[in-house]
């Protein structure tokens, strides 16, 4: 589920749009970022959790995009990868 948040949704209805996959993908990411934001200190150790939760996505992501995040060193670069993500898809 961490890989898939919309598997469940599948196993419903059925295959989901991309549109809608993609959708869960940043609303979980967005959920799980601000927690981290507020409860890690420094931006390095911020950056090892969303890194971590990228690893569940890379196998359905564009693998460009997924080596764009993983690299990503400053919070900056971090967000202009997801950014990257979204406009992609």
């Amino acid at each position: 589920l961490l890989g898939k948040p919309y598997l469940a949704l599948e196993y419903i209805h059925g295959k989901l749009e991309d549109d809608i996959q993609k959708r869960m993908i940043l609303q979980m990411h967005d959920e799980i970022y601000n927690v981290y934001a507020q409860r890690v200190q420094g931006d390095s150790q911020l950056l090892s959790k969303m890194h971590c939760f990228w690893e569940y996505m890379l196998p359905y992501i564009d693998k460009k995009i997924g080596k764009e995040i993983k690299k990503s060193g400053s919070i900056a670069k971090y967000q202009q990868a997801v950014n990257n993500y979204k406009l992609k898809y």
